[in-house]
């Protein structure tokens, strides 16, 4: 069995069950690992200040990856890897989102201002959801919302979500990908939210777009050379279709047992472990069957 130096955690889905809480069992055993002299990361698709309190919580000493993989930095602020998409790339997907009626959602560098949407989307169902999902970092002082009129919206970004019709999304990322200059990377997604209704899963979807180059194996790559830790010597655990190259590129990879059928189809890796669910001691359970706690 190889040596497994360091431990690579996404949050939502995997380390964190369905109410955001780290699972007492997760944090026993992430304590042993530390106490076992094993490297402790975070790599998720979160912002830091919506991040921020399981950082601390977890009393994390090396540099950690947010925002999918486009930002990497330690706890003093330090930021070992950056990327963004350009303001160009940002107001042509906006544009582009409008015209389709599917809704833009723009992630800024300036992070203190959070989540953007349009003024004009301001009263939209798709808003409206989402804001409601995400009520709880909201009022936990994690996540500001603003809007921002389609024509003052001009921002360079470490993300850019979309959300519509499934086949209005197909069609806005028929249109980004065949454009002359890659602007971005782009990824359609399900709806990915615990108070998502049966219908709006079945009719809607999400485009993400992420910086060139920026995912999660680019992130835990960059936080491995800081260490000076080779990526076998990794193992990481995920949930989702955004944790795929972060699995791929880790030595040992764990699949939560909550994890869509889609994702284990598509992951494909020779030292592949599935364990329990994030609601259960599937953390603890994975770490202890490779003798690491």
């Amino acid at each position: 069995m190889r040596e497994i130096s360091l431990v690579a955690f996404d949050l939502d889905g995997t380390l964190l069950d369905s109410n955001k809480r780290i699972p007492a069992s997760a944090k026993s055993a992430v304590t042993r690992l530390r106490e076992a002299g094993v490297f402790i990361t975070v790599v998720t698709g979160r912002g830091y200040h919506s991040a921020r309190p399981y950082i601390e919580e977890l009393r994390l000493q090396i540099p950690f990856g947010l925002y999918h993989g486009a930002l990497v930095r330690d706890t003093l602020g330090i930021e070992v890897l950056k990327r963004a998409i350009p303001k160009v790339g940002v107001r042509e997907a906006v544009d582009l989102a409008s015209s389709l009626d599917c809704v833009p959602m723009v992630i800024p560098l300036e992070t203190e201002t959070g989540l953007i949407f349009r003024r004009e989307d301001e009263g939209h169902p798709i808003v409206r959801f989402v804001i409601e999902s995400e009520r709880s970092e909201v009022s936990a002082g994690g996540q500001n919302i603003s809007f921002i009129p389609q024509a003052e919206l001009r921002a360079d970004a470490f993300l850019v979500y979309v959300m519509g019709l499934k086949e209005r999304i197909r069609k806005f990322l028929d249109t980004v990908r065949g454009l002359p200059v890659p602007l971005y990377q782009a990824e359609l997604f399900p709806v990915y939210a615990p108070r998502a209704s049966a219908e709006l899963r079945e009719t809607h979807a999400v485009a993400m777009l992420s910086p060139i180059g920026a995912d999660k194996r680019t992130a835990l790559t960059a936080i491995t050379d800081s260490l000076g830790v080779p990526l076998e010597n990794v193992m990481a655990f995920g949930d989702w279709h955004n944790d795929i190259p972060m699995l791929e590129a880790s030595g040992t990879a764990v699949l939560m047992g909550n994890a869509p059928p889609a994702v284990a189809q598509r992951l494909r890796h020779p030292n592949l472990y599935r364990t329990g669910a994030n609601d259960g001691a599937g953390i603890a359970d994975a770490l202890a069957r490779f003798g690491l706690i």
